[in-house]
């Protein structure tokens, strides 16, 4: 199976106060009064297309067996706007009361992020003996335990099995564990300038590191260890460090006031289709990629962020598909790399009638399942955080 190590990445930006899970944009208080706006929170059903978007390009990349290889553009999109939203979130915490509650945050993130993860982790142990080829090398029980602590991502493709796509919420978690305590304690301390500066000095420094680390594979303990040139936190940060930089941007004066034309938005909507698609089809993860390339991809992925919050009423982002699978995009990723390698087991290769229908069921199979998941599992977790006052 072509699935290599393109996966998506959760990203809650649902702190709702309207009946159904959304994308929200934030209203930030930039004279940092402590006192609390009430409902700070706007939606904002263009985000909800953004991750739509890239949930989408993951799931052509893992059915499409190689044709369409840059995956990647689904996993940096992602974290852009990963980045984005939590920085937002805690902007708006931190200008309407003064601080901002860590445990709150981590639990949150605990509520959020774990139920789907550990249905995800016993589907594929029940099936994991069950597709022997996609597992062939995999070590179950590391693997398990690598998923179930957030190590996954330093872990060798073949050894983490049909977990691997759970590279990426490893990544997001290390950037949630810390990053609430450097805004807190440091970032938020600045100026909106100064935080600016901070934080292209902060991407600076990573993507040297990337660029570096990009050209080798380092390992530990014989292989059983290892940091990728792709997979490694300080190796993606860049992407989500990007978002965190858009938050801070758009809480100016001068971002929250620029009003986007509609010729100004076709260009930029132009030029983001020429270089996803680039990614998609030519680019992928190769030397272009690793030698600056996904610098320039962040630059875009942050571009269709800001175009879509600009431009909301656009057909890409009001489309309901998109936002249909933009808010169930987290189950949808959870839980489709699991369910794609049970369905390859009845893979007739150079069947092209065969390759249709496997691949319906597998899209079908894998969104009717997140949809589950969306009502029994993430919906009543959400009251939950509402009735006992996490949202904020």
């Amino acid at each position: 199976m072509a699935y290599l190590y393109f996966m998506p990445l959760d990203i809650d930006y649902q702190i709702i106060d309207k009946p159904g899970i959304g994308s929200q944009q934030i209203v930030i208080d930039v004279n940092h009064s402590k006192k609390p706006p009430g409902k700070a929170f706007h939606y904002i059903p263009a985000l909800d297309n953004i991750r739509g978007l890239a949930v989408l390009f993951v799931l052509l990349t893992h059915m499409t067996y190689g044709v369409i290889k840059g995956g990647l553009v689904g996993v940096e999109l992602f974290f852009v706007l990963s980045g984005f939203i939590i920085t937002s979130l805690l902007q708006a915490e931190s200008a309407a009361y003064g601080k901002i509650s860590i445990w709150r945050f981590y639990l949150r993130r605990a509520l959020r992020l774990f139920p789907p993860l550990l249905i995800c982790i016993i589907l594929a142990n029940v099936f994991w003996s069950y597709n022997e080829v996609s597992n062939s090398g995999s070590n179950q029980s590391f693997a398990t335990i690598a998923a179930l602590f957030y190590f996954i991502n330093l872990l060798p493709e073949k050894v983490s099995g049909h977990l691997v796509h759970l590279w990426s919420l490893s990544v997001e978690e290390h950037f949630y564990l810390f990053w609430p305590l450097i805004t807190s304690f440091f970032l938020f301390k600045f100026s909106r300038r100064n935080q600016i500066k901070v934080l292209l000095t902060l991407i600076l420094i990573v993507s040297v590191y990337r660029f570096w680390q990009g050209h080798f594979e380092t390992s530990f303990y014989g292989g059983l260890l290892i940091i990728d040139p792709l997979r490694f936190t300080l190796c993606s940060v860049d992407s989500i460090l990007t978002g965190a930089l858009l938050a801070v941007a758009m809480s100016t004066t001068a971002f929250k006031n620029f009003s986007l034309n509609n010729k100004l938005r076709n260009w930029l909507i132009a030029g983001c289709v020429v270089v996803f698609s680039c990614f998609l089809v030519l680019l992928t993860g190769g030397f272009i990629f690793r030698n600056g390339g996904f610098l320039l991809l962040d630059v875009f992925c942050a571009g269709a962020i800001f175009i879509a919050i600009k431009s909301p009423g656009h057909f890409l982002f009001s489309n309901k598909v998109l936002k249909w699978l933009g808010t169930r995009s987290y189950g949808i990723y959870v839980y489709h790399y699991v369910i794609f390698a049970v369905f390859e087991h009845f893979r007739v290769h150079n069947s092209g009638g065969n390759f249709i229908i496997i691949s319906l069921l597998r899209i079908v199979v894998s969104l009717l399942f997140a949809e589950l998941s969306f009502r029994l599992v993430e919906m009543p977790l959400l009251k939950f955080k509402k009735k006992w006052d996490l949202q904020r």
